[in-house]
């Protein structure tokens, strides 16, 4: 397997990188860095630490530290996409030896508790449907690449605006309001395996028959 290291991807700055790829099929690998990838055109399969995800036009995703990847074409054709490489302590200095988007999250520039997040976002393909983030990568690429005073500074606070941007997707202030939304969610984004209402638990941290008269209740 190979291993992507910081040396081959954080040219320009030492903690960052983003840039836009053309591919088919890459090959298994494992990278010491956060990734976000954003899916520009076509479509792929995403398998991330042995789970798989099918990707399409404005869909992204995070990756944890030190986890593996590959993608896997669906068809002949190839896909783009912007990926956005990081090292936590690019957010702040405390987080040099973060691995997991949990500990990110929790972190004091971001604020979001993951206990009240409605699903585990390290496991969860985000759509884009304004454009907003995608607008927010275009900003990052251009302050990369221009080096203007302070552009570390205006990188870091806009990979928070759309940590931020994101979580609104999938925070709740009542997490059992429309729970089965979110169940509906979870399987949408995990249709290729077997999904057994044990692990529906687990990732929502609900108890098993609380979740069954709960979805009976909002389903029929």
């Amino acid at each position: 397997m190979d291993i992507c290291r910081i040396s081959e991807y954080f040219q320009l700055n030492n903690k960052f990188s983003i840039a836009t790829y053309t591919h088919t099929d890459v090959p298994l690998h494992r990278h010491t860095f956060f990734e976000l990838a954003y899916v520009l055109d076509g479509k792929t399969k995403s398998i991330i630490d042995g789970k798989s995800y099918c990707v399409r036009k404005g869909d992204y995703f995070f990756m944890n530290r030190f986890s593996t990847h590959r993608y896997q074409s669906v068809s002949s054709q190839s896909f783009h996409i912007i990926n956005c490489l990081f090292l936590p302590d690019l957010l702040d200095n405390t987080l040099v030896h973060c691995t997991k988007l949990s500990e990110l999250l929790d972190n004091y520039l971001i604020k979001f508790a993951y206990k009240n997040l409605t699903v585990n976002p390290e496991q969860y393909i985000f759509r884009d449907d304004s454009g907003e983030v995608l607008k927010i990568l275009g900003s990052l690429k251009n302050e990369a690449e221009k080096m203007q005073v302070g552009y570390t500074e205006m990188i870091r606070t806009q990979l928070v605006q759309i940590f931020i941007l994101t979580m609104r997707k999938i925070a709740s202030s009542n997490r059992a309001e429309n729970l089965s939304a979110q169940i509906i969610s979870y399987i949408e984004n995990n249709f290729s395996t077997n999904v057994r209402l044990s692990d529906l638990c687990s990732k929502l941290n609900y108890s098993l028959p609380y979740l069954s008269k709960k979805l009976k209740e909002e389903t029929g």
